[in-house]
């Protein structure tokens, strides 16, 4: 799951989008068929929605870009609370994501400002 969430990860800076789309999803995949939701792991699905985000955003689809990236955030509160106390690994890992996300969705934001232009 995380070697395949590595390989996303390079794609999508390659500018390779819908491989690093189909490696991301396919993580997940991977992450979901874990039955309990206490077993899932909640900072791979916060990763992988990022760069689902990343991805949608290269290809100029923000709309589902937003949707990943919100989704991003949702997983990475659950890995910051869910199933256990949040420590200081998990306090790190939710601020950083909701920070790159913030900027992502301005430069989104700023993308589409120009392309609708």
């Amino acid at each position: 799951m995380w070697a395949l969430s590595s390989l996303a990860h390079v794609s999508v800076d390659a500018g390779q989008f819908e491989q690093g789309l189909r490696q991301a999803r396919e993580s997940n995949r991977m992450v979901w068929a874990e039955p309990s939701l206490k077993e899932q792991d909640h900072e791979l699905l916060s990763k992988n929605f990022r760069l689902i985000g990343e991805a949608h955003a290269g290809l100029r689809r923000f709309d589902q870009a937003g949707q990943a990236l919100a989704r991003a955030i949702i997983h990475a509160y659950l890995f910051h609370v869910f199933p256990r106390a949040m420590d200081e690994y998990s306090y790190t890992w939710y601020h950083d994501t909701g920070h790159l996300i913030q900027t992502h969705l301005f430069l989104n934001h700023c993308a589409f400002v120009l392309y609708v232009q």
